[in-house]
């Protein structure tokens, strides 16, 4: 996802490199022509700059959203894999998927998970559970 924003990286970089190139020099005092260009291009330099500037900031939101999306999608991958059958003891305890079988993590007080033991080969679920499986 961040690769396809690297055009637009490179525009930004390019705004920056024109602005940097593009800046007028001052003309020599007395010649009223020179002074006319060099406001005009003056003028143009700043509007340059302006779009350097948006397009900077354009870019790094999208980077910032882009980069924000690809973090959250991995944590709401793995919460969507958990399989949170019902618990009587209050806490509820969720397995996942792990190598080599079932992880169980349960909820402490403080919301945070913990894992519970080893992974097991099968769910420890009810017998009723499993009937609606099937």
């Amino acid at each position: 996802m961040v690769t396809t924003l690297m055009p637009a990286l490179g525009a930004a970089a390019t705004l920056w490199v024109a602005v940097l190139v593009a800046a007028p020099r001052r003309p020599l005092p007395g010649n009223e022509v020179a002074e006319l260009v060099y406001s005009r291009l003056l003028g143009r330099h700043q509007r340059l700059l302006l779009v350097a500037f948006v397009v900077t900031v354009a870019v790094a939101f999208s980077l910032l959203v882009a980069l924000s999306q690809q973090a959250g999608g991995a944590v709401s991958d793995r919460r969507a894999e958990m399989i949170c059958p019902p618990s009587p003891a209050g806490l509820p305890t969720c397995y996942h998927a792990v190598p080599g079988g079932w992880q169980g993590e349960q909820m402490s007080e403080d919301g945070t998970w913990r894992i519970t033991g080893s992974p097991v080969a099968a769910l420890p679920l009810a017998e009723k559970d499993r009937s609606l499986d099937s």
